[in-house]
């Protein structure tokens, strides 16, 4: 149906907005169609991202480059409590306009748990 993966941040251009900080990234694929808009996305992404925080201790994790034609993905991650830190215009003649990159911080996820989101 899919795959996903917890990794190490491997972006110069990420690593640099976060000096010190233990920084991932969540990479999130579901290939089946039948599978996608049914929340499977958004519950992986809230898995790995505690797995991340409440075990790992991580500082943040950074999602780069979900192109805007992936309206899903997009909405998966900020349904799990990722705010978009970055939008970059793409030149024209590409499918994607433009992609985003989006963050959760350890600070922000236990606020929302504290919160009960």
């Amino acid at each position: 149906m899919g795959e996903c993966w917890l990794q190490r941040m491997n972006l110069d251009r990420v690593l640099s907005l976060y000096p010190g900080q233990d920084c991932r990234r969540i990479d999130l694929m579901i290939g089946d169609k039948q599978y996608w808009n049914r929340g499977i996305g958004t519950g992986v992404i809230g898995m790995l991202a505690s797995y991340a925080f409440e075990c790992e201790e991580v500082d943040v994790i950074h999602i780069p480059d979900v192109a805007s034609h992936n309206a899903g993905s997009i909405r998966a991650f900020q349904k799990a409590g990722f705010g978009v830190v970055l939008r970059q215009q793409l030149p024209s003649g590409r499918k994607a306009s433009c992609t985003f990159d989006l963050a959760l911080s350890r600070q922000q996820f236990w606020a929302m748990r504290r919160a009960g989101v």
